[in-house]
């Protein structure tokens, strides 16, 4: 690590809040790398450009950094020696796997070829793949590359009827030069069988179900259904009955929403309708009641509708409280 600043030419002095720091790889240190290639006329074409030269890389080459040389180490040629195992190759792929279709586009459609092999066929039922979409960043030109498609690091290709003597590559695909395309190619542990599964456990109990006499069972779905058609034909009677409330218009006096809102509350505490007939008539809405209870009253009360209570009076007072609000609204619109 190391402190610079920039010069003040006025004053001899180190120029205010100019001061950086630079974090570099100290002088003297070596690094190994290696090149690879099919054709060796293009290796040997690198070597005369590289061996004994010194070049400037990295950043900040004014300040008295990124100098190197290169030097030439030695060539050695490199073969496979893996080979197919009773006619199946399995690939490892030990970095990201970057393919082309036969229009240059990224896929991840793969075929034999793609790992060097012309008569061969991928068993997807012991292939493993997963993929990834990213976009490289190019720092020459300051801005991204198109998106790359790649086969995940970790992904594993079988690829059967493979011929013996097909020699095997030692990395595949494109972008190499950026470390991708690096494979394992039948290691042990890739070729042993896979232990087999553990039977699932239930983690939820199995539901007691008590045990039905047969006679019985079908009397308590037929219950159950006639349950249900009568609910169904009691909510359509109090709908029909809170219509036929609203238009006929017993209650023609002016009751404020809280008073329908404190008859609902009265509901809700399960109060008979004797009960609350009777609290209309007291307190300040005795005056607005008198006379009106009465009407109330035989509405809620004939033609066996004591039954429907205290569903039925619930849904008038929520609705006669909703039409009033609505009236007032309007009428101060007005």
């Amino acid at each position: 690590m190391s402190l610079k600043s920039r010069h003040n030419r006025e004053f001899g002095s180190s120029m205010k809040g100019y001061l950086f720091m630079y974090r570099y790889l100290s002088a003297g240190q070596e690094f190994m790398f290696n090149l690879d290639s099919n054709r060796k006329d293009l290796l040997d074409i690198i070597k005369s450009k590289l061996h004994g030269k010194e070049f400037k890389a990295a950043k900040s080459k004014r300040n008295e950094f990124g100098k190197i040389s290169i030097e030439f180490m030695g060539e050695e040629v490199i073969s496979n020696n893996a080979t197919s195992i009773d006619g199946r190759v399995v690939f490892y792929a030990e970095s990201d796997l970057c393919f082309l279709d036969e229009y240059e586009n990224y896929t991840t459609h793969l075929s034999s070829n793609h790992f060097g092999i012309r008569d061969g066929r991928i068993n997807y039922g012991l292939t493993r793949i997963s993929t990834r979409r990213y976009y490289p960043y190019n720092h020459y030109r300051n801005t991204y590359d198109p998106e790359r498609i790649v086969i995940a690091k970790g992904s594993v290709i079988t690829i059967d009827d493979v011929d013996s003597a097909t020699s095997l590559p030692l990395s595949v695909g494109i972008h190499r030069s950026e470390g991708l395309g690096h494979v394992l190619i039948n290691e042990d542990w890739l070729l042993k069988d896979f232990p087999p599964l553990r039977k699932r456990i239930a983690l939820r109990p199995t539901p007691f179900v008590p045990e039905i006499p047969i006679h019985l069972k079908d009397e308590g779905l037929i219950r159950i259904l006639q349950n249900q058609k009568k609910l169904s034909n009691q909510n359509a009677r109090i709908d029909s009955l809170v219509f036929d409330f609203m238009h006929l218009n017993l209650i023609k006096i002016k009751v404020a929403p809280s008073q329908w809102g404190k008859i609902y509350n009265d509901c809700v505490s399960n109060k008979s309708i004797e009960e609350i007939i009777d609290s209309l008539g007291k307190g300040r809405s005795k005056q607005k009641w008198a006379g009106k209870q009465e009407n109330l009253q035989n509405f809620l009360t004939e033609d066996g509708r004591e039954a429907l209570h205290p569903k039925l009076l619930m849904k008038i007072s929520r609705q006669m409280q909703k039409d009033k609000v609505l009236t007032n609204s309007t009428s101060n619109q007005n």
